[in-house]
């Protein structure tokens, strides 16, 4: 793999670890368990107490259509599983410390983490279908799958400003421009989706499995080569550019194409998965 750039290396490191707090770490660890433990999740969540509130407050919100009001997260969990409180839990601190981090951040908007989430979910979704065993995992691949360009885009450090050039090419932080990685190699001599593995590596997040192919995140024209799980991650990454940034619908047309192709997904069953996603979101 190609190396990062000292300076920026060091840069990044520097703003992983004021950005986010021990639980993060902790809650990965537990991400890529294949049978999260309730009481060391529980034990996680309680180092931040804002957290619990969160939760809580997600799971008594009307999406949930719960008939009583849920009090613990023991509770909880018998409700919706230890895999959704952690789904939960990851999702809320990350977001919660990245904008604690970066509210004055111009290219981290709302619309950015939206579509960060619609693309986790949408990978989550498809492999329910495709690659069952591994929903939660293509999930958490796809919430984490654009960190460095957070942190690169993000990080106030004028030793680095020369390598944030990049951040400004369009309105949109994560959806993909053209030649965008062949500018990165440019710029940082390395692709942004290996040096999220590099910031997940230093957290000592097992990179196998789909997690390992964060760095195909964005291989659509190759996508007949891979397992299926990592077909819902280059999919849901897909999904979310086509919800987003798709002025002329054409990634639209070239998702549905895909879908019918591997997968036999026709148009109705492709709008009943994008209703889901999106109620999914806007819980």
């Amino acid at each position: 793999m190609p190396r990062i750039p000292a300076k920026l290396k060091v840069s990044l490191k520097e703003a992983m670890s004021v950005t986010f707090p021990p639980a993060m770490s902790s809650l990965l660890q537990e991400a890529t368990s294949a049978n999260p433990d309730f009481n060391n999740l529980a034990k996680i969540i309680a180092t931040d107490p804002g957290l619990t509130v969160t939760i809580l407050s997600l799971i008594n919100s009307p999406y949930y259509s719960l008939q009583e009001k849920v009090t613990d997260l023991k509770r909880a969990a018998v409700i919706l599983g230890t895999k959704g409180i952690l789904k939960i839990a990851l999702s809320v601190t990350f977001h919660k410390n990245l904008s604690l981090k970066f509210q004055t951040c111009e290219v981290l908007k709302f619309r950015t983490w939206r579509q960060t989430v619609w693309g986790a979910v949408a990978g989550e979704v498809l492999a329910q279908k495709l690659s069952p065993k591994e929903a939660d995992k293509v999930y958490t691949a796809g919430l984490l799958k654009d960190l460095s360009l957070f942190l690169i885009c993000c990080v106030e450090d004028e030793e680095v400003e020369d390598f944030t050039r990049i951040c400004y090419d369009g309105d949109n932080l994560i959806s993909l421009k053209k030649d965008q990685l062949r500018r990165e190699v440019e710029l940082w001599g390395i692709e942004h989706p290996q040096i999220t593995q590099a910031l997940l590596k230093s957290w000592n997040f097992p990179l196998n499995g789909v997690f390992g192919a964060i760095k195909y995140h964005h291989a659509v024209d190759r996508i007949e080569e891979f397992e299926a799980a990592i077909q819902c991650l280059i999919l849901g990454t897909l999904w979310a550019e086509a919800e987003f940034e798709d002025k002329d619908s054409s990634i639209l047309f070239k998702l549905k194409a895909i879908l019918k192709n591997i997968a036999q997904i026709e148009e109705e069953e492709f709008n009943n998965l994008r209703s889901t996603i999106k109620n999914n979101v806007n819980s």
